[in-house]
């Protein structure tokens, strides 16, 4: 770097190192649409834009998810979202048009958002913007491949974490309910924000009816009210099987050692540590500095859905990519912590290999999902540790101060 200053002058090479982070989104970007187009059939988007398809000629969204627990397995919400992208496809005449403007859309909010993220770590230190960007880029790239939502879900939670800690409550009301829109799992944080927020409580029941009413103001009512109605059976559906298949959560990691858990067990377990992740944010909101509030948030509600999603794959740990990148940028820039910042990107990379690696330890007929979840497990003690020796940048509050946030 010394060397490009020399060359190039102070100013060029600060432009140059702002400009690495970009780089590497785009970099991913390209080789993740190659790739997808290299395999098309590959890809979970091609449901989002038959459900377009479908909602537009008003036909049921999920007549094979009902009774398969596959296909599409979202909110009708998902569907309409991704008209625009069904309307490209129509328009151009190419077969995949929508599913790469879909990516290209999806990957560049959530880059967009990590920047956000990356800000609150250390703005004037340049170097940890491309940190944060080269762990997201590695961790998402599968995900961006395949064309999951949980990229534009995580952008968006991204993003409300970030506008709710700025006390812009209705606008991030609107931006969970937006969430959740994309995919149904973002529920856990609208209910951690509602919990713990009495501020954003009214704005969020508001978002919430809209967001159910609004359908109805776009297709034939009857039509809209027969696709709740099939949406809950199918959620019903697509939760039972997700418990009786070897996924990449918690179970999943039990299952691969040997150790199976009936579906009742898994579902009381899964309540349980949503309340105790309700408790783990209560918690850390007390003992942090307020202007952290915002990826802890998004850690912990991250760290349970990845653990506790009973249809988790290897690929949905595109959403705790953040977390790692902030983690390991902050160890780095801010704490000067290097072994903590090693583990932790060593933890990254065995996740986003989790796949290729752990078909080398374990048989493939065993498992090729344990690995992710186990990363994940590790995570969640480091940064249970790290908020036991954390020293409280706010005095305490009481649970009605921390709840104003």
């Amino acid at each position: 770097m010394k060397k490009a200053r020399t060359i190039l002058g102070p100013q060029w090479a600060e432009a140059a190192r702002s400009g690495i982070p970009f780089i590497i989104y785009a970099l991913v970007l390209v080789v993740g649409i190659m790739t997808f187009l290299s395999r098309p059939k590959r890809s979970v988007s091609m449901h989002y834009e038959a459900a377009a398809m479908q909602w537009l000629q008003s036909e049921s969204l999920y007549s094979h998810s009902m009774e398969n627990g596959h296909g599409f397995l979202y909110l009708p919400h998902a569907a309409i979202l991704h008209v625009p992208y069904a309307v490209v496809t129509q328009v151009t005449g190419l077969s995949l048009a929508g599913d790469v403007v879909w990516r290209i859309i999806s990957w560049a909010l959530l880059a967009f958002a990590v920047w956000r993220m990356g800000q609150r770590i250390a703005p004037e230190n340049r170097m940890v913007q491309w940190r944060v960007a080269a762990i997201v880029g590695m961790l998402g790239i599968s995900c961006l491949r395949i064309g999951q939502s949980t990229m534009l879900m995580t952008a968006l939670m991204l993003l409300t974490v970030d506008i709710w800690q700025a006390k812009k409550y209705a606008f991030a009301a609107a931006l969970i309910a937006l969430a959740v829109a994309v995919k149904p799992l973002s529920i856990v944080m609208a209910l951690l924000l509602f919990a713990i927020s009495p501020p954003i409580r009214k704005p969020l029941l508001i978002a919430c009816l809209v967001a159910i009413a609004l359908p109805f103001c776009l297709q034939n009512p009857t039509y809209v009210w027969q696709q709740y109605r099939d949406c809950v059976v199918m959620l019903r559906v697509s939760a039972n099987m997700g418990s009786s298949f070897s996924g990449a959560d918690l179970f999943g990691l039990l299952e691969a050692f040997g150790i199976t858990v009936g579906s009742g067990m898994q579902t009381a377990t899964r309540v349980i540590a949503a309340f105790a992740t309700l408790g783990v944010v209560w918690f850390s909101l007390r003992r942090i500095d307020p202007n952290r509030h915002a990826i802890w948030l998004f850690a912990w509600t991250a760290i349970y859905l990845m653990l506790f999603n009973p249809r988790s794959e290897n690929s949905t740990y595109c959403m705790v990519a953040p977390v790692f990148a902030y983690f390991v940028a902050e160890n780095v820039a801010v704490q000067k912590n290097f072994p903590v910042a090693y583990w932790l990107f060593a933890l990254a990379v065995l996740t986003t290999g989790s796949y290729e690696i752990g078909r080398l330890i374990l048989a493939p007929e065993i498992s090729t999902t344990w690995l992710a979840p186990l990363c994940c497990c590790l995570l969640t003690v480091s940064l249970v540790t790290r908020l036991f020796r954390l020293e409280s940048g706010a005095t305490p509050v009481s649970w009605g101060q921390t709840s104003s946030v």
